[in-house]
């Protein structure tokens, strides 16, 4: 008999509305959206300019070859996905009304009817499969194809789906997996119009055409994006005539809300915003599912091998003030958290933090290893001194001052930290990570799907894993065998609580990872936005029914 998930519709279950009304009660939001609709005078002027600060469509490397496809990047409204993510990070219908699994490998998706792409062709089964090839594609030189992402939905290939008629999808994959339908909610699986791909709009080919309620106007890289309304969107037209997205420096962003240049600024980092100050905007956030965390290097080599040794592991876990570092880095905006894994994705399922807190018992344990305290206050083993080189993924998000208060902590249990990468280093953080050159690695990452275990994937070798990561932070076979287990796994709930064990293992048995804080996304809006709700997940922000007041 054929295994199936229950066919999914717009109604949320009951316990899915009882879960956000407990997230707005305890203030999730720190401006809540306005709920006015028609009484509210709408300004004649519907253009829309929001600031987004760096265009990471430029910083990928090459410029705009995945626009308006990121999960972190800015929105533009330009694509759709086959599921959407609820606020409760479950999935809805998005150009899928309905899905079922038909066993671990075996999936229908059946489309919404009378739904065109931008440049007028009809959304079919057939044209998704192409879609779903292009962005499964490792050739990115095959017209209108582009790179494997890391991170793609499990057993997810290039040649899994077929058309089974011209509204239902056949998905085949090469691994179990009952979490597809969360997975494909990740904004990176929008659905892209045949011959066409995210590009520059450059050409017909690299025009992004989708079928969301904004069309593609213009790009010019590093400085703005433009997208206009979609008249003939299957849900009715938008609100907004147009939208434009700036790029540049967020540091003035308070400022660009104050003079009028700009209705909203997106994409804000948790350090820049602690810092602004109050006036007549309004200062939104939306749930946390933004993890920052330390990784550790398990399974580096020579001068970066230090941390294979458990008791060193766990003596940086338990040396280290999370709460405190929480407060330096992210006062008033990130919340210390005991999971990699944000609370609202876990739900109900409990997640078991790491070790509490214990000074002395680090001091001993390092004591205990050999490594006894040397000139400067630094631990020394056989004339090695105890300095691990401490990466940052990047120089904002809070991450820096984070960093300064984990190098003084360890420092004063006799742990030396350098944050100096050797002159001849040509790699970026994250290729570092890839070749093992690092010994703590502090990042924050997003929750880009409906999957519980989305984060598990930086921890675990198996299909699926992210191996650029879990190459040197992989939290061994018991992990290994529990994401498995979530895969198949026939319900979200039993997803959940074996995503928390799995955690749990990761950080309190295995210490590859130590949980800092859960940050949320942060904009600041004029009170002339209205019904503006911001997306846990940026690329997924919705913009449909966002007007300006006058």
């Amino acid at each position: 008999m054929p295994m199936t998930v229950p066919l999914r519709s717009g109604r949320p279950p009951v316990w899915v509305v009882a879960a956000l009304a407990l997230l707005l009660i305890a203030g999730c939001s720190q401006a809540a959206p306005s709920t006015r609709t028609a009484a509210v005078p709408r300004a004649a002027d519907q253009h829309l300019r929001v600031a987004v600060g760096d265009d990471v469509f430029l910083r990928r490397g090459a410029a705009s070859s995945q626009l308006g496809l990121f999960a972190d990047g800015p929105a533009p409204g330009i694509f759709e996905t086959l599921t959407s993510l609820t606020p409760s990070f479950g999935t809805a219908p998005g150009l899928a009304v309905s899905w079922e699994a038909r066993s671990p490998t075996e999936w229908r998706f059946e489309l919404r009817r009378n739904v065109r792409f931008h440049d007028g062709t009809p959304l079919t089964a057939a044209a998704v499969v192409e879609s779903l090839r292009r962005a499964l594609s490792p050739d990115a030189d095959t017209p209108g194809g582009g790179v494997r992402w890391l991170g793609a939905p499990r057993g997810l290939e290039a040649d899994s789906s077929s058309a089974v008629d011209e509204h239902v999808v056949a998905i085949a994959l090469s691994e179990p997996n009952l979490r597809l339908a969360e997975q494909l909610a990740n904004p990176r699986t929008g659905v892209q119009a045949p011959g066409t791909r995210a590009g520059d709009g450059r050409t017909a080919a690299t025009t992004p055409t989708g079928t969301g309620p904004f069309r593609f106007s213009s790009y010019t890289p590093g400085l703005d994006l433009e997208v206009v309304a979609n008249p003939d969107y299957w849900d009715g037209p938008p609100q907004l005539a147009s939208i434009t997205f700036r790029f540049g420096a967020e540091e003035k962003a308070s400022l660009l809300l104050a003079t009028g240049e700009v209705e909203a600024v997106g994409h804000v980092s948790a350090d820049l915003l602690a810092n602004v100050t109050d006036g007549p905007d309004q200062r939104v956030v939306s749930r946390p599912a933004r993890s920052a965390m330390l990784l550790f290097n398990r399974g580096g080599i020579g001068r970066w091998s230090t941390l294979q040794e458990d008791a060193v592991r766990r003596a940086v876990a338990l040396t280290l003030d999370r709460a405190a570092v929480a407060e330096a880095a992210w006062s008033g905006v990130g919340e210390p958290e005991d999971s990699v894994i944000p609370p609202v994705v876990l739900g109900a399922a409990d997640a078991a933090g790491p070790e509490r807190r214990d000074v002395a018992a680090a001091e001993e344990l390092l004591t205990g290893a050999g490594w006894l305290p040397g000139p400067g206050g630094i631990r020394i083993r056989k004339g090695d001194r105890l300095a691990l080189d401490l990466l940052v993924r990047r120089d904002s998000d809070g991450l820096p001052v984070a960093a300064a208060a984990i190098r003084e902590q360890l420092a004063a249990v006799g742990i030396a930290t350098s944050m100096t990468a050797d002159p001849a280093d040509r790699f970026t953080p994250l290729q570092r990570v890839n070749a093992g050159s690092f010994d703590l690695f502090l990042d924050v990452r997003s929750q880009e799907d409906a999957n519980p275990c989305a984060l598990c994937r930086f921890f675990t070798v198996r299909p699926g894993g992210d191996l650029t990561v879990s190459g040197t932070v992989r939290a061994g076979a018991a992990a290994d065998a529990l994401y498995d287990q979530v895969h198949t796994a026939g319900s979200p709930e039993t997803a959940r609580r074996l995503a928390a064990e799995f955690i749990q293992v990761a950080v309190a048995e295995e210490v590859v990872a130590l949980p800092l804080a859960t940050l949320p996304n942060a904009w600041l809006v004029s009170p002339r936005l209205e019904q503006f709700e911001p997306s846990a997940v940026g690329g997924a922000q919705r913009w449909h029914g966002v007007f300006l007041s006058r």
